[in-house]
C-alpha cells in the first residue's frame, strides 16, 4: 500500500496518506520482514540470498502470529527492486538507520568476490527492478524539477557536518549541487539549463553566477528571479542569510 507514497514523494505530490501512520507501517515492513542472517528463515523459493547474508523478505508475520498454509507465491524470497523501494521509503519518511541498513545488506551481496557488482540478478540477469536504487539520490538530495515553470529544487538530508552534494540530471543538462554551512551552489557540467526559481530549505541573502550578482526576491523556500540560462562551466551561488 505504502509504495503509492514512495511514487508520491518521488514525483512532488506531497503526502497523500497518513505520515504517522505510513511510517508506523514502514517501521513494522523492516522489524518483522528483514533478517540478519538466511539461515534464521526457510525459503522454500528462489535462492538470492544465502548463508550468513542479510534478506529483505517479500512477505512476513509476526512471531506471535500463525502463517497460512498457502502463503502468497515468492513470499519467503528477497528480490532487490522491491527491497530498494521499502528501504527509500523508509529513508524518506525519516528511518534512515533502518533504510541503509538495507541498502547495505543488498550491496555487500555483490562485492566482486561474491557476486558481479554490476548484475543484481533478479527474475534474470540485469532485471530493471533494481533500478528502484537511483531513488536513493532523490531520496537524500530532496531533488525536485517543474520543467515547464523553469524551478529545480533541493532539501537535502544534511549530515553532522552540515555538507552535502550530489548528482542531478534533467532533460537538457546535468551537474552537481552542493550545500555547506555557508549557503549552496548548483553547478552545470553540460548542457544548457534554464531556470528562474530554486527551491531550498534555507533563506538566501545574496545570489550570483558566475559573472554577475542576480537580483531575487524569496517566499517561504523559494528564490524567485528573472529567466537565466546556464551552460556547461557555469553556476549558480546561494548565501545563507
Amino acid at each position: 500500500m505504502t509504495i503509492a507514497q514512495w511514487h508520491a514523494n518521488l514525483y512532488g505530490l506531497g503526502e497523500i496518506l497518513d505520515p504517522g501512520q505510513t511510517r508506523k507501517a514502514l517501521k513494522a515492513t523492516y522489524d518483522i520482514n528483514f533478517k540478519p542472517s538466511s539461515r534464521d528463515h526457510y525459503n522454500t523459493w528462489r535462492t538470492y540470498a544465502l548463508n550468513d547474508e542479510a534478506t529483505m523478505n517479500i512477505c512476513a508475520w509476526p512471531d506471535d502470529t500463525t502463517k497460512p498454509a498457502f502463503p502468497v507465491i515468492y513470499a519467503s524470497e528477497e528480490m532487490h527492486g522491491f527491497a530498494y523501494a521499502a528501504a527509500i521509503h523508509m529513508i524518506q519518511a525519516g528511518l534512515v538507520d533502518e533504510g541503509m541498513t538495507i541498502i547495505k545488506a543488498i550491496r555487500k551481496k555483490y562485492e566482486g568476490h561474491n557476486r558481479n557488482p554490476w548484475n543484481e540478478i533478479e527474475c534474470g540477469s540485469n532485471y530493471a527492478r533494481s533500478m528502484a536504487a537511483y531513488s536513493l539520490l532523490n531520496a537524500f538530495s530532496g531533488f525536485s524539477f517543474d520543467i515547464p515553470n523553469q524551478t529545480i529544487g533541493f532539501d537535502p538530508i544534511v549530515p553532522k557536518t552540515g555538507q552535502f552534494s550530489c548528482f542531478w540530471s534533467l532533460d537538457s543538462a546535468w551537474g552537481s549541487f552542493e550545500m555547506t554551512e555557508d549557503g549552496a551552489e548548483l553547478k552545470v557540467a553540460y548542457g544548457r539549463l534554464s531556470i528562474s526559481k530554486v527551491t531550498l530549505s534555507f533563506e538566501v541573502s545574496s545570489l550570483r553566477t558566475n559573472e554577475r550578482e542576480i537580483k531575487f526576491s524569496q517566499k517561504d523556500n523559494q528564490v524567485c528571479f528573472e529567466e537565466m540560462n546556464l551552460t556547461a562551466g557555469q553556476s549558480l551561488q546561494m548565501l545563507r542569510s
